[in-house]
């Protein structure tokens, strides 16, 4: 199955970019990072809604996120994807391998127990289990309160760094 992206372009945010300019690159980019976040939570949020109609047992619910795409992400592009993600699987136990590697303590991610998400959302092959798609009319009904929520989140950060 093909990866498939969908990307918005927030335009007519003039004085709001003159504005980002003025402040330090870091402080930029965090402000661009905290406004992305924030548009990418307002899908997760309805997308997870979508989910509960599904008549699972909360698990696919308990995967749905929000990551930055570090590979993507730079040069004036800021990346975050919404989907099924890893979930927090426990801690590693306190054993001679894992001592060795440095990482007692320390959590570890497990793939989500809801490997039949993609039945859920495009469908089976078969007749018998059509499409019940969360994602994509998640993505779809929130395109303008993303932007909005951009957009708060930029003048709110923008007016705490200039002051």
């Amino acid at each position: 199955m093909a990866k498939s992206a969908i990307s918005i372009r927030v335009e007519g945010l003039r004085e709001l970019g003159e504005n980002l300019i003025l402040l330090r690159d870091d402080v930029a980019k965090r402000i661009i990072r905290k406004a992305v976040k924030a548009g990418a939570e307002v899908v997760v949020k309805v997308a997870k809604a979508y989910s509960q109609k599904t008549r699972d047992s909360g698990d696919m619910e308990a995967s749905i996120g929000s990551r930055r795409d570090v590979r993507s992400s730079g040069l004036g592009i800021e990346v975050r994807g919404v989907g099924i993600f890893r979930v927090k699987g426990g801690t590693y136990v306190n054993r001679q391998p894992n001592r060795r590697a440095g990482r007692v303590g320390k959590s570890f991610l497990v793939d989500p127990p809801t490997y039949y998400w993609k039945f859920v959302e495009f469908g089976a092959p078969s007749r018998r289990l059509p499409a019940r798609p969360f994602l994509v009319p998640a993505f779809d009904h929130t395109k303008g309160l993303q932007i909005d929520e951009v957009r708060r989140v930029l003048t709110e950060e923008i007016f705490k760094a200039k002051r």
